[in-house]
């Protein structure tokens, strides 16, 4: 596990059940996380794929780390899911919001993991990537959704209204 610290936000990284372990009770005022979805490819041989293989889609190859968890049939994702969006409500102080990022295969596995979970779903933030690779007679893929609930009922921190979407696109690591 590593830890960085920037002005009054730490940020961890490591695995997420070793990581939240460590943690006291109450002691964080938001959850973010991006966890791997699992679902990348039809078939289980596909989903177990390393990801710098499965990510993979045109010429352009790009290092990916591996990624615990990527490997899990759906049934197993959610259930790791609750596990840890669990430890994550353990660690939250009341009000706080929960972020998970998500694309539309786990979607409605992850909705059903947060409320499991004991967190209070408050609802979806689509992000437009502006890009995807073109599919035929199909609608792009372009979009990943943010799963946004809180601890209870959630605190304010501004009084500014957020956007119901977000539009920024994918920048590429050199």
């Amino acid at each position: 596990m590593t830890q960085v610290q920037f002005d009054n936000v730490t940020l961890y990284n490591g695995d997420a059940l070793s990581v939240l372990a460590n943690l006291p009770d109450g002691s964080v005022d938001a959850v973010l996380t991006d966890p791997p979805y699992s679902s990348g490819g039809a078939s289980l041989s596909a989903k177990q794929a390393d990801p710098s293989c499965k990510y993979q889609s045109s010429g352009v190859k790009r290092h990916y780390p591996p990624m615990m968890g990527d490997a899990k049939d759906q049934r197993s994702w959610i259930m790791w899911s609750s596990i840890w969006l669990g430890e994550c409500w353990r660690i939250a102080a009341e009000g706080s919001p929960l972020m998970v990022f998500t694309d539309w295969r786990q979607l409605p596995a992850l909705t059903d993991a947060v409320q499991g979970a004991g967190w209070r779903w408050l609802g979806i933030i689509p992000w437009d990537k502006r890009s995807a690779r073109p599919q035929i007679g199909r609608f792009r893929q372009q979009c990943e959704y943010v799963v946004f609930a809180s601890k209870g009922r959630l605190a304010s921190a501004s009084t500014a209204c957020l956007p119901g979407l977000y539009s920024y696109p994918v920048i590429a690591a050199q």
